[in-house]
């Protein structure tokens, strides 16, 4: 109960004390230190404090242990660490992935290919098909206007084999398999798409 300090107020409560000063403890959260030469929460004599006079007090003893600021073990009271640690381990775990991603020697065979990916794949998901073709250099496109490659395991459909046939791009794409992919990066080089074709 050290942290109750007594209030005296000056004006007179219509209590029991009959017209005596009324008297009263109110809730002090913070120990205060008789600091009145230092500029501290009772400078003055009183022993009443504004909100001024503690943030005064506060921030002028920073570095003091009794600050519920600057040392508080409220995170080893609750049992919950620092989120900052957790934070650094993660950061420094990241940037070394990211470290050993860029020694890693990526052979780029398929460099200048431009890949759009049609319907099912045997094999393998079309996800795993667009980390495979970006990392040996291809870039996978969203549409087969601009590709020069059609990854699929399956027939195109008529209208799209129309499209292809008569649309005004000056190099039509090759529709292969998914293995001509995992073949290419397999033999170190870009190979012949002729055994790859789907008719």
């Amino acid at each position: 109960m050290d942290k109750f300090v007594t209030v005296t107020s000056k004006k007179p409560t219509h209590d029991k004390n009959n017209g005596k000063e009324g008297v009263h403890r109110r809730y002090n959260p913070y120990p205060l230190k008789d600091t009145s030469d230092t500029g501290g929460p009772n400078k003055g004599g009183g022993s009443k404090s504004c909100a001024k006079t503690l943030t005064r007090h506060l921030l002028n003893t920073l570095s003091d242990e009794s600050n519920p600021i600057t040392h508080s073990d409220i995170g080893l009271r609750s049992g919950q660490s620092d989120g900052r640690a957790h934070r650094q381990a993660y950061v420094r775990m990241r940037s070394q992935k990211l470290k050993d991603q860029r020694e890693e020697v990526v052979m780029r065979v398929l460099n200048d290919t431009r890949i759009y990916i049609n319907g099912y794949l045997q094999d393998t998901t079309d996800i795993e098909m667009k980390r495979i073709i970006t990392e040996a250099g291809g870039r996978v496109m969203h549409s087969a206007s601009n590709a020069t490659h059609i990854v699929t395991s399956q027939r195109l459909s008529g209208i799209k084999t129309h499209g292809l046939l008569t649309s005004s791009s000056k190099r039509k794409p090759v529709v292969v398999k998914p293995e001509w992919v995992k073949d290419c990066i397999a033999a170190g080089k870009r190979l012949r798409e002729g055994k790859y074709l789907i008719c």
